[in-house]
């Protein structure tokens, strides 16, 4: 891979002197990002009935900068979580299915859940596409000498 020096000192130049701009815009992305894992978590709890569906408004798209972030649960909805990652509650109470394990650390890897992180792995190459594609359309937009 050849970089050329001078185009990533403008680039970080560029970085140093719209920051201000830059932090915000990456927020939107990653909200946007995050507004996509809701509609297809949302879509898969609720054709699942039963608690599933009672917890799929839960879902929640947050910001940062870093990452999208999705928040699941709440005080109107106690129960989400359990719904999402099952119970060892024994043979008698049945409130939830049966628990899957604890939630990966990356959400695209792992078995747990039953509707929100299955969600997320079944439309990963969607997610990963449009983060990708905001990314490259906001860096052609705000660096077009640079790159």
């Amino acid at each position: 891979m050849n970089v050329d020096a001078k185009a990533l000192k403008r680039l970080t130049r560029y970085l140093r002197k719209f920051r201000a701009e830059v932090i915000p815009e990456l927020k939107k992305i990653n909200k946007d990002t995050a507004k996509e894992v809701v509609k297809v978590g949302k879509a898969k709890g609720k054709s699942m009935g039963s608690t599933f569906k009672k917890a799929a408004p839960s879902i929640r798209a947050g910001t940062s900068a870093v990452g999208a972030v999705v928040f699941l649960g709440g005080g109107r909805w106690p129960y989400a979580i359990g719904a999402e990652l099952g119970s060892k509650q024994g043979p008698r109470k049945k409130q939830f299915e049966y628990w899957r394990g604890n939630p990966p650390l990356n959400p695209f890897d792992g078995a747990a859940g039953y509707f929100l992180f299955p969600a997320i792995r079944e439309s990963q190459q969607e997610i990963k596409t449009g983060w990708v594609k905001e990314m490259d359309d906001w860096i052609d937009r705000t660096f077009p000498a640079v790159i």
